[in-house]
């Protein structure tokens, strides 16, 4: 397998780690929060701040959902492109072969 595919695909791997890390954490603050707003009485103008920020927390939340199914995309495609070339490579070994018996035999 080439290098750089295998590069590719181990950061591949480490950033849906880290955006599906971030997705929790954010998600996990948005409970935080709406727990925190019905527990202490906010008064109406820090309820809104709230609301708007969660609303754009949803939208980052989203955003990230987004970015990961292309990720996940990306990573589909660039397996089926290993997985084709591991198939040439076995292909061209196998010619090898052919090519090594026939030597031997002459």
């Amino acid at each position: 397998m080439d290098l750089q595919l295998v590069v590719c695909i181990k950061v591949c791997g480490e950033i849906k780690q880290k955006f599906y890390i971030l997705f929790k954490i954010q998600k996990s603050d948005m409970f935080q929060q709406q727990y925190r707003h019905r527990s202490s009485g906010f008064r109406k103008g820090e309820s809104q701040t709230i609301i708007k920020m969660l609303s754009q927390l949803r939208g980052d939340v989203t955003n990230l959902q987004t970015e990961m199914k292309l990720i996940n995309k990306k990573l589909t495609w660039l397996t089926q492109k290993v997985d084709l070339v591991d198939s040439k490579v076995g292909l061209v070994q196998a010619e090898l072969g052919v090519v090594e018996k026939r030597m031997w035999f002459r």
